[in-house]
């Protein structure tokens, strides 16, 4: 048999802007490659993005589910339950995951016998010549990991292909050492399998474990837009049954992603723009049309910034984006300017100074006016001024108020 495996596809990521069409389209192509290649299909975890999406989402996930059912013979396999000709199994990960008696989008598309969802249990599917079991552990919260694979205490079938899909975080393969945390190492895993595939990590990797080949097909999309994400084509894999042999399959149509990264110093907000500028223009025609729902769409680049820049002198850290030409291209900007050190020195001593020249202005003023209102130098304008800085509103008024009536008394 020949196994798809189509991981992280993240339905509803970016709802509502730009990107929101491609979680989407991404899938649709690995899933109309694996309806006209392979005999079934594997998705292990996070095939949403959030845990309740959104009508819209769920709508758009339906329509690609009934089109690939509608293109299938149903096998009666029981009075409950109909067999896909080519089953999706799937289960689910931690952006699906809600507490017990919850239901989940995952629960939705098992009602609806467009899946089969395991939940910690096992499935078997068999043509002529062999069988696959398929065990599945869907994501539970990292702490229990370790407990809960224990106590499912999987094994492997004889005579069977024997495949086990997780969705954890691994000792050995924390892809975010400030964001994963993981009590799971690769030898907690039951032994014997043939195949272990794991979701949640989107960057695709093959590791050759003491346990056996350890599979991370990586996500479908683009999610985090990191440097070493974006480097990487999105796609899925094919299993051949018989040879073993794991195959890459990248996604035909999809956005094109760039990354540039600024770290100058003495640089100015105009430079910076005209860089920026000067990189749009490169891919701004690197646009890729794709068919989908019947409508030709245009995917835009995408071009990621990473700006950690010192200005030069007489800057200010507001950069205007209106300067930049942003047409045809989608534009994420992760900025950090610091203004020179030696300019913050010179605003901070200029700041002083102006404080100690506003000071004495308002000294000058103050003596001015008292003494056009024909008072004479009772009042001392550095007791004031003391009294004020120590919060003393009222004990500044009395003070006024005494000396006036004492220069009043003298009169």
């Amino acid at each position: 048999m020949h196994i798809a495996i189509i991981s992280d596809t993240h339905f509803g990521h970016k709802e509502t802007q730009d990107l929101e069409s491609d979680c989407y389209i991404n899938f649709q192509q690995a899933l109309d490659y694996a309806e006209q290649n392979c005999d079934i299909i594997l998705m292990p975890g996070d095939l949403f993005d959030l845990e309740e999406p959104s009508q819209k989402t769920m709508h758009n996930v339906f329509q690609i589910f009934a089109k690939y059912i509608g293109n299938q013979k149903l096998i009666p396999k029981t009075k409950q339950k109909k067999h896909l000709l080519k089953p999706i199994i799937a289960i689910a990960g931690t952006h699906e995951y809600k507490g017990k008696g919850y239901t989940s989008p995952i629960d939705v598309l098992e009602k609806s016998e467009y899946i089969y969802q395991l939940k910690h249990n096992s499935i078997c599917f068999s043509n002529e010549s062999e069988t696959v079991n398929i065990c599945g552990m869907a994501g539970v919260p990292e702490k229990v990991a370790k407990e809960v694979i224990s106590k499912i205490d999987f094994q492997p079938k004889d005579n069977a292909i024997n495949i086990l899909m997780t969705h954890q975080s691994y000792d050995e393969l924390l892809a975010f050492d400030d964001e994963m945390v993981s009590n799971l190492s690769l030898e907690d895993l039951p032994k014997g399998f043939d195949l272990y595939i794991n979701g949640h990590i989107h960057k695709k990797h093959l590791i050759k474990s003491n346990i056996g080949p350890f599979l991370i097909p990586g996500s479908t999309i683009i999610t985090q837009i990191k440097k070493n994400e974006i480097l990487e084509p999105r796609g899925f894999y094919i299993f051949d049954t018989i040879t073993k042999e794991l195959i890459f399959k990248e996604i035909p149509l999809q956005r094109n992603y760039y990354y540039f990264e600024l770290n100058e110093t003495n640089i100015t907000k105009q430079d910076i723009i005209n860089k920026i500028n000067t990189k749009l223009n490169e891919i701004k025609g690197n646009i890729v049309t794709v068919n989908y729902n019947d409508k030709e769409l245009v995917l835009n680049p995408v071009l990621k910034v990473k700006i950690a820049a010192k200005l030069a002198l007489n800057e200010t850290t507001n950069l205007n984006e209106k300067n930049i030409d942003t047409k045809n291209v989608i534009l994420l900007l992760d900025k950090k300017l610091e203004i020179d050190e030696l300019k913050n020195k010179i605003e901070n001593l200029n700041f002083e100074q102006d404080k100690i020249n506003a000071l004495e202005k308002s000294k000058e003023i103050f003596i001015k006016n008292l003494q056009e209102a024909g008072f004479k130098n009772s009042i001392d304008i550095d007791t004031v001024i003391q009294l004020l800085k120590e919060n003393n509103p009222d004990t500044t008024s009395q003070y006024i108020i005494e000396k006036i009536k004492k220069e009043i008394q003298d009169l």
